[in-house]
């Protein structure tokens, strides 16, 4: 049985057969809604929620994971690409509100040993990696993702990433 998938911000380039939201009517978009609001769909809803290049936009992620989590069914998946805080591009785009590093949804998950405010949601990672692009062929990129805090806090400025790739799964 195939997922029943919900691709956000997908602007002109919706996933096959999922469902399209975005903030601009465009083809292939199926909704058009902010994701600062509530999402227009029930709870429980869909086994997928595909976010290429969007949380790095909102002003509030903790609400719009909130909200993730509760059209998601129990065990559904969420992906998330959104560029590393070390890439250029992360700077370049005024509509960037955050900067994000590879363990920045690890809250989320329970994940941190930081005194950050519990959530009434939880997902579990699933996988997580700092992706290079072209670079990823001098090995950068399997360097930097066994030793992602050594990366980050020494190297990210400069040997930049490109991207990070996040999938959770819901626990309910």
């Amino acid at each position: 049985m195939k997922d029943f998938v919900l691709d956000l911000g997908c602007g002109g380039n919706k996933r096959e057969s999922a469902i399209g939201l975005d903030l601009h009517p465009k083809k292939g978009v199926d909704v058009v809604a902010d994701l600062k609001n509530p999402l227009p769909f029930k709870p429980s809803t869909f086994d997928l929620v595909r976010a290429s290049h969007v949380v790095e936009h909102l002003p509030d992620i903790c609400g719009f994971m909130a909200e993730v989590h509760r059209v998601l069914k129990p065990g559904g998946r969420i992906y998330i690409l959104t560029p590393h805080y070390s890439a250029a591009g992360s700077y370049r785009d005024p509509t960037h509100i955050h900067h994000l590093a590879l363990k920045s949804f690890d809250y989320f998950c329970g994940l941190t040993d930081e005194d950050f405010l519990p959530v009434q949601y939880r997902f579990e990672m699933l996988k997580r990696r700092i992706l290079f692009g072209r670079k990823a062929r001098l090995g950068i990129e399997a360097w930097a993702n066994r030793h992602p805090d050594l990366y980050e806090q020494h190297l990210a400025m400069l040997l930049p990433a490109l991207e990070i790739e996040i999938w959770m799964r819901a626990l309910k």
